[in-house]
């Protein structure tokens, strides 16, 4: 699927999607580098692939796979043929492609460095994410994205 004016605003869903359910925003973390200003977009793959491979390895039937699994298909153009596998697979590969495309920015672009990571994953929330993630799995995708 191509990004264009017709589909912008599901990849800005996406993008709402993970900023209200990882919360890697100011607030409890002022003392560390802005991290406002779009920080969810640049996460938005590596946050979805683990939450995708935490709830495979869990839950392999929870409701939010599907859910990813249905936007994969809707974005692959094939929402009534793909199963859950190949949806949810399809979601992950063509986030990771246009977290490329747009040159998504890095972390460290906002002053973000490893030393960092342990601060921010101690005061991220998880309000409405649909699987709680460990420490190191929210560390991963901080790591992967600086």
């Amino acid at each position: 699927m191509a990004i264009n004016d017709n589909n912008k605003g599901f990849v800005l869903e996406f993008d709402f999607f993970v900023s209200q359910n990882l919360y890697f925003g100011p607030g409890k973390l002022s003392q560390l580098p802005d991290l406002a200003g779009g920080y969810g977009r640049t996460l938005l793959a590596a946050a979805i692939r683990e939450n995708i491979t935490v709830l495979m390895a869990q839950d392999p039937w929870h409701p939010a796979l599907e859910k990813y699994a249905w936007a994969g298909g809707i974005l692959a153009g094939r929402a009534k043929d793909m199963d859950r596998a190949a949806g949810c697979r399809r979601l992950m590969d063509l986030l990771d492609d246009w977290t490329g495309r747009f040159n998504m920015p890095r972390r460290s672009v906002y002053g973000v460095t490893p030393t960092h990571i342990g601060s921010i994953v101690d005061a991220a929330g998880q309000k409405n994410n649909p699987v709680h993630l460990s420490g190191d799995g929210m560390k991963r995708i901080l790591e992967i994205r600086l």
